[in-house]
């Protein structure tokens, strides 16, 4: 190849990436990121730093109205602390969820019709609990309404991973104040996961222009 062939060559693969760059290697890299941190925080349980959110759930005991049931509101009884309840616990799907059925217990008179909270002596643990929810360990997985708000927004060929809307800023936010840990913040691993799909982009960019 003359030198003059070689630079031409090297200029062309320059600009194939360039013409990409801004259009379609960010767009990868934030598409990556965004899956790698919502795996982080929503199913590993794992703040910025890779240690995890926090040990375990509170099991204070804790009376519940049924807006605090985001993920299964079917799962709300108005019980009262002196109302004796059973707890069949059961295994539930492939990722063996432990699931706490709460029935009254017979021969236990009946709360009263007025009664609008739900008792329970496990707290936020036990909230889970009874809605098929995970507690062996800490993550931010309930209703999925935070998990959607994690978008990848476009403006301008500048692309951001950004939390969207006033609730989804304010639980995001809450959330951080309540474990004083920073969690939607990026981590290495995340920002790894994005460098790595971007690398791949470009030696599939540079193999079809060599072809």
């Amino acid at each position: 190849m003359l030198l003059s062939q070689l630079d031409e060559t090297l200029n062309n693969l320059y600009n194939a990436i360039a013409n990409k760059a801004e259009e379609q290697l960010t767009v990868i890299g934030a598409v990556a990121m965004q899956a790698s941190m919502l795996k982080r925080i929503f199913e590993r349980g794992q703040a910025t730093s890779g240690a995890g959110i926090a040990s375990k759930y509170s099991s204070y005991p804790t009376r519940y109205e049924k807006k605090d049931f985001k993920k299964s509101a079917s799962a709300f009884q108005p019980i009262g602390k002196k109302t004796l309840i059973d707890i069949k616990t059961t295994s539930k799907g492939s990722k063996n969820v432990l699931k706490a059925t709460v029935k009254v217990a017979k021969g236990t008179p009946k709360p009263a019709a007025t009664l609008k909270t739900m008792y329970l002596k496990g707290g936020y643990k036990m909230l889970r609990q009874v809605q098929g929810l995970q507690v062996g360990f800490v993550d931010l997985h309930v209703s999925g309404s935070l998990m959607q708000s994690i978008r990848i927004v476009t403006e301008s060929k500048k692309t951001q991973i950004r939390i969207l809307g006033t609730d989804g800023v304010m639980k995001s936010e809450n959330v951080e104040k309540l474990y004083k840990k920073d969690i939607f913040k990026p981590s290495a691993q995340d920002n790894q996961a994005a460098q790595d799909a971007i690398s791949t982009e470009i030696a599939l960019i540079l193999q079809k222009s060599l072809s």
